[in-house]
């Protein structure tokens, strides 16, 4: 009762202002009780539980995390059983070749650490922007050596498009268990690097400057090859969405990611209704390539924006490749009304950095359909700019 009746008189103050029925609990309450009170006291216990179970797996991750820069490998693999933290053949594998690392060439380690500012780096725009980005702009200055072996954090899915930039620069690669960067550069004595990251999300106020960008963009002519020589009318791209990754309803990502509920994304997170006539319009009136960039490697994805003049696309994180374009480009943003504020500066700040134009064309809800008549009034005007300048 000590809990119940101080949340009681809370529940009562809330009922007072919004006039809404009250009952006495009669039993210790629990974060599924919300008493008939509006919405925010059950949010307010939800995020508790939530912020329990991550302190939780947080602490599980310290262990073994200390177990390692400790070099106490046994107790680190035996920790790891326990928890259920990580994959325990792969475990066991990376525990092996750490050891044969630190006893053959602790130099010519590197570990990179991501100081991302926003979410998770298995979501693309995070990655994108708070990782791969960044970490590019470090191997153009010729910080890593070529002789180097660069340990990174296993970011599943994502790990290919590291690979692919490593290989590149003729630079071997090799993933880490996620968040044990530092552990793993104390134990073995190696060298580490910090990648800044450039996905705040908030304001997106931390951002790459033209500097920035214009070594992004001299990497992209070198890694996606020079682009093919083209004389016709302006080269309209449609980015659709595809399913979402199996990988993030996975117990991997669960456990490693402390999202206990697992991920939305691509069609699952937002949609448009009627893509298929969206895709068909483009097409037939401005000859619009449909591309599903999850399907793509990023060398095919930094050639198809570069390449691109007109880009059309529903709001979502594969904007966050909009850094490969070459102005003089056009972007139509779908964008769903839900999101207009906050939201919506995101990739219009984008558009702004890399001197893009942008525009957003609204739509009435996450999975509604598009008002053709009006893209294809959007389109006309943006291969028309195109093609003034």
């Amino acid at each position: 009762m000590r809990i119940a009746q101080p949340i009681f008189r809370f529940a009562i103050s809330l009922s007072e202002t919004y006039r809404l029925p009250v009952r006495p609990p009669c039993r210790k309450p629990t974060r599924d009780d919300n008493f008939m009170i509006p919405k925010r006291l059950a949010q307010f216990f939800a995020a508790r539980g939530r912020s329990a179970y991550k302190a939780r797996r947080s602490r599980q991750l310290g262990k073994i995390t200390v177990a390692f820069a400790q070099a106490d490998y046994k107790a680190c693999r035996d920790l790891n059983q326990k928890f259920g933290r990580f994959d325990v053949a792969e475990f066991e594998g990376f525990l092996d070749y750490f050891q044969s690392a630190k006893a053959q060439c602790a130099p010519c380690h590197i570990v990179v650490l991501p100081n991302n500012l926003g979410g998770r780096l298995v979501n693309y725009h995070h990655f994108f922007s708070g990782f791969l980005a960044p970490l590019i702009e470090i191997l153009q200055t010729g910080a890593i050596p070529t002789d180097a072996v660069v340990l990174y954090p296993d970011l599943a899915m994502m790990n290919r498009h590291i690979d692919d930039v490593l290989a590149h620069y003729n630079i071997a690669g090799r993933a880490i268990p996620f968040r044990m960067g530092r552990a793993v550069a104390t134990a073995g004595g190696f060298q580490s690097i910090l990648v800044p990251g450039f996905d705040e999300t908030r304001r997106f106020g931390t951002q790459m400057d033209r500097r920035q960008i214009a070594m992004l963009h001299q990497f992209r002519d070198t890694f996606a090859g020079a682009p093919e020589p083209y004389s016709g009318s302006p080269r309209v791209v449609f980015i659709d969405r595809g399913g979402p990754p199996e990988f993030y309803q996975s117990s991997t990502f669960k456990q490693q990611f402390d999202s206990p509920n697992g991920k939305t994304s691509g069609t699952s997170r937002r949609a448009i209704a009627n893509a298929a006539d969206v895709s068909a319009l483009l097409s037939t009136k401005f000859a619009a390539t449909t591309a599903y960039p999850e399907k793509m490697t990023l060398r095919q994805t930094a050639a198809l924006f570069r390449d691109a003049d007109v880009v059309v696309a529903q709001h979502g994180a594969g904007l966050a490749n909009l850094y490969w374009c070459n102005p003089p480009c056009f972007v139509i943003e779908i964008l769903p009304i839900g999101l207009l504020g906050r939201e919506s500066r995101y990739f219009r700040n984008v558009s702004h950095f890399v001197g893009l134009d942008h525009i957003f064309l609204i739509q009435s809800g996450p999975f509604a359909p598009v008002n053709l008549n009006q893209l294809e009034a959007f389109t006309t005007h943006a291969v028309a700019d195109v093609q003034g300048k």
